[in-house]
């Protein structure tokens, strides 16, 4: 199976709007040609993952990132944005995503930025990453390295191994 990076894949997200961008998403090929590919849409909580919600909110994430992988994408921003408003990070960052992409909401970058940003202010690892590289990269925004460089050594010390990887990679790039 191809995968695409982390970074690749979230910082293409951000381009959502050409074409070429749209292509660079995270897709499985699987074997048998005359399958269509399944697109990569929401990353699963895994042991580890330090934006693993906590208590009552980890059933109402649980439900929204369910709607999001069925595409019922109003109903899992409703979800969402109502964890967001309580300060958890990966609810934030999920909107973000579904922001860069158009998914449930007109897409707008600035937007999906914002929501990154406030991720990434929460702790949540992953949108330091998104961040870290959009800024590095001026994706959608004036390249800013030393705020590049600040989120990426943040999620450099993830203790995720492909987040820490992917930050390190695009801190060697700078």
């Amino acid at each position: 199976m191809l995968k695409l990076s982390v970074a690749s894949t979230l910082a293409a997200s951000l381009l959502a709007t050409s074409a070429s961008a749209q292509s660079q998403q995270s897709v499985t090929y699987s074997a048998n040609a005359t399958e269509a590919p399944q697109r990569n849409l929401v990353q699963p909580i895994r042991p580890g993952d330090t934006t693993q919600p906590r208590g009552a909110q980890d059933s109402a994430l649980s439900d929204a990132l369910t709607l999001l992988v069925k595409r019922d994408y109003s109903a899992a921003y409703e979800g969402l944005i109502t964890l967001a408003q309580q300060g958890d990070g990966r609810a934030m960052r999920e909107i973000g995503w579904m922001y860069a992409n158009g998914r449930g909401v007109t897409a707008d970058p600035a937007a999906a930025l914002g929501w990154f940003q406030e991720a990434a202010i929460a702790g949540d690892e992953r949108a330091m990453l998104i961040l870290g590289t959009a800024l590095a990269r001026g994706l959608n925004i004036e390249k800013q390295p030393e705020a590049a460089r600040y989120w990426l050594q943040r999620a450099r010390a993830s203790d995720e191994r492909k987040i820490a990887g992917s930050a390190a990679d695009e801190l060697r790039k700078l």
